[in-house]
């Protein structure tokens, strides 16, 4: 029995959606098999947690008629979208690229006398006097 291009395309789409289910929610196949409903009783709520995301892959497997060999056989996931950036990554980066752009010299300041005077100006503490309690 041959299976129509249409029937195939519907088959990688569901395939593909499994596999954005599973990426979303941090599985792997490995993670089909080993996990199952006694899991769901575990006292440790993130093996808990896990168990129903297992438990939902295979309901939308099920729904979608999408056998695990399918997902065996299919090419790898890779995600449309980048991931995110943590708050401050990059930023570094794009500042060095930056300052080689727009022409601005990186010398050191010129130096002048408050300059030279605040590089030799010894910090004093405190001076204790003998005899007074502080």
């Amino acid at each position: 029995m041959t299976i129509g291009t249409a029937q195939m395309k519907a088959q990688a789409a569901a395939v593909t959606e499994v596999q954005t289910l599973m990426h979303k929610h941090g599985l792997t196949l490995a993670d089909l098999l080993a996990i199952g409903g006694r899991e769901l009783k575990s006292p440790n709520p993130k093996t808990c947690e896990k168990a129903r995301r297992v438990e939902k892959a295979w309901e939308l497997m099920a729904r979608l008629s999408v056998n695990f060999a399918h997902l065996e056989n299919a090419s790898p996931y890779t995600p449309t979208r980048p991931a995110r950036r943590r708050c401050g990554e990059g930023v570094f980066l794009q500042a060095a690229e930056n300052t080689g752009v727009s022409g601005i010299a990186s010398s050191l300041p010129e130096s002048n006398e408050i300059n030279e005077l605040a590089d030799f100006t010894p910090v004093a503490s405190p001076e204790i006097k003998p005899g007074v309690a502080p």
